[in-house]
């Protein structure tokens, strides 16, 4: 079950989960059966191929994006099941590292009171 919002779609996963993707993707998501995953603290939308022989398992985010064996595909505003386009960025492993390392170091000094 889908519900629409402007130029989003809510695609309805298992575990009470739904999915964002933009309205012009869903077409072609609706070809897969999506789930709800967690892994760590974050849930993911994933499905599995139906081919016996030779099984496989797609990220919702990493489809939409294409993003390339190697690559990371980053959510830029920290919700995982926010796949639009405009939400997804692939970078590199390091830069993904960094990317995150960076916004903990500026939270550690944001939230560090100083001396009056």
């Amino acid at each position: 079950m889908e519900k629409q919002l402007n130029d989003a779609v809510f695609i309805e996963l298992t575990q009470d989960k739904f999915a964002i993707v933009d309205a012009d993707r869903l077409e072609t998501l609706k070809k897969f059966s999506w789930r709800a995953v967690q892994a760590k603290c974050n849930w993911y939308a994933k499905a599995d191929s139906k081919d016996k022989k030779n099984p496989w398992t797609i990220s919702m985010h990493r489809f939409i994006a294409r993003t390339p064996s190697g690559m990371i595909c980053h959510h830029k505003n920290g919700n995982s099941l926010d796949n639009r386009k405009c939400n997804l960025e692939n970078m590199s492993k390091i830069q993904h590292t960094l990317y995150h390392a960076n916004n903990k170091i500026r939270r550690i000094f944001e939230t560090t009171p100083t001396k009056k």
